[in-house]
């Protein structure tokens, strides 16, 4: 007797594949957001310290050259920070774009698990009927060749 045999296997090992490349591809996209938000995490750092700097010389004497030049400094970091945004918003749609991918290929992959266990489950009960009827039939087959036996 032959085993069970899935005609879609091939089909169910590519969506199989194709989930898990999804699958990186929302790691991949999940990474770039973190990384992003790391970035601007660290400007709004830096700005903080400039603006700490700026506080620090206007209160020990007038140096107008000194906090110019941190103003020129926050400014650049402010539009630093812009950009980091910005980056972040257009990691955050495109990690969005990877999850629904992911959940398509989930869902193709999954519809093709539940096919071939259904096809299996079948297979498993019509393998079941065929040995209960090679069963059934070596028992009439015991039981015609006692009352053979039994009536010589």
């Amino acid at each position: 007797m032959k085993g069970f045999r899935f005609r879609l296997e091939k089909l169910r090992d590519l969506r199989r594949m194709e989930e898990e490349g999804r699958a990186r591809a929302v790691a991949q996209a999940s990474d770039s957001v973190a990384t992003a938000q790391k970035l601007i995490d660290g400007i709004i750092e830096s700005e903080a310290e400039v603006l700490d700097r700026i506080r620090t010389i206007v209160t020990s004497g007038p140096r107008v050259g000194l906090v110019q030049n941190m103003q020129v400094v926050l400014g650049q970091l402010r539009r630093q920070r812009a950009v980091a945004q910005a980056q972040r918003v257009k990691a955050e749609e495109e990690l969005k774009t990877a999850r629904l991918a992911f959940q398509e290929a989930y869902r193709e992959r999954e519809i093709l698990d539940r096919l071939r266990e259904r096809q299996m489950d079948s297979w498993n009960r019509e393998e079941g009927r065929r040995e209960q009827a090679v069963l059934d039939e070596a028992s009439r087959r015991g039981a015609s060749g006692l009352e053979k036996g039994a009536s010589s």
